[in-house]
């Protein structure tokens, strides 16, 4: 017999007895009779007989629910359900892996677009149009380098051994002069009225301050005291216009310069020179350009 096969209860008794009334029909009780019930009087279940009902209904070992039977529209609804789910799983796996897969395109996309334009626009160029851009280039180079050395340094080169050991002849150096002001030991770029190029000097003194020269010593005193001056080719042993051994006071706005090469150069000891205006100053020599063995700051 199918287990899962629901057999409908014979009320009959099994000793061929009269059938038991139905309960369905047994709606009301009549005159207080009892209402009979369904299961088995307690004479049948001692007997130890059971019917063919009781045997068809009992539910088979391991199977809790195989004494009911589904209706169709019950299995209907559960697959319903179960297509219902595997389409929400699906929908979910899909919308987990689309993001990377979109992004993955547009990405790929986005490189063969940016690759074409690459190849379209290199086609595009004419040598013409090269050319043009690297003139361009040039010119606004040349344009800032000139700006740069009007108005905020310029090369000089050095004419004469008048700086020897320091800057020697043919020597390119940089100078600037803006927001300077001279201090001792500066070596810097002036004119000079009675030469046509620019002359190369040190700054001895400044204004306010007192110069000897003591040719028999071979010093220079600034203010009373003696020079230190290693950077000199030989001792100072001329005076030229200056009277020896006397102080001479550098005016206001003025400087006092000398040549490194003290015995061969023109300088604020001759009346040619003199005392030097500020205002004659072009700029502080800051760096050697050339030559490149001597190259750096001065």
């Amino acid at each position: 017999m199918d287990e899962n096969k629901y057999i409908e209860p014979e009320f009959a008794r099994e000793d061929g007895g009269a059938a038991l009334p139905d309960p369905a029909e047994d709606t009301a009780p009549s005159g207080g009779a009892e209402l009979r019930s369904e299961a088995p009087s307690g004479a049948e279940v001692a007997g130890g007989t059971t019917s063919e009902t009781d045997a068809a209904v009992a539910p088979a070992p391991g199977n809790p629910d195989a004494g009911e039977t589904p209706s169709p529209e019950d299995t209907a609804d559960e697959a319903e359900l179960q297509a219902a789910d595997e389409a929400e799983s699906a929908e979910a796996a899909e919308s987990s892996e689309t993001p990377g897969e979109a992004e993955a395109s547009e990405s790929d996309g986005e490189e063969n677009g940016t690759d074409a334009a690459g190849k379209s626009e290199k086609k595009s160029r004419r040598p013409g149009q090269t050319l043009f851009e690297w003139a361009q280039a040039l010119a606004v180079s040349i344009s800032i380098i000139v700006v740069l050395f009007t108005f905020f340094a310029r090369i000089i080169g050095v004419d004469g051994d008048s700086m020897n050991p320091t800057l020697t002849n043919g020597d390119r150096v940089i100078i600037s002069g803006l927001f300077y002001t001279p201090k001792h030991g500066d070596i810097v770029v002036l004119h000079a009225e009675s030469f046509e190029s620019p002359l190369i000097k040190r700054v001895i003194a400044v204004e306010g301050e007192t110069v000897r020269v003591e040719p028999d010593e071979g010093k220079v005193y600034v203010n009373g005291v003696p020079l230190d001056e290693d950077y000199t080719a030989e001792p100072t042993l001329k005076s030229y216009d200056m009277t020896p051994s006397v102080d001479v006071i550098v005016p206001d706005g003025c400087v006092f310069v000398m040549g490194d090469n003290r015995n061969h150069s023109s300088d604020s000891r001759s009346s040619i020179v003199g005392m030097v205006d500020e205002r004659q100053i072009i700029g502080k020599a800051y760096w050697r350009l050339l030559p490149v063995e001597h190259f750096g700051g001065l």
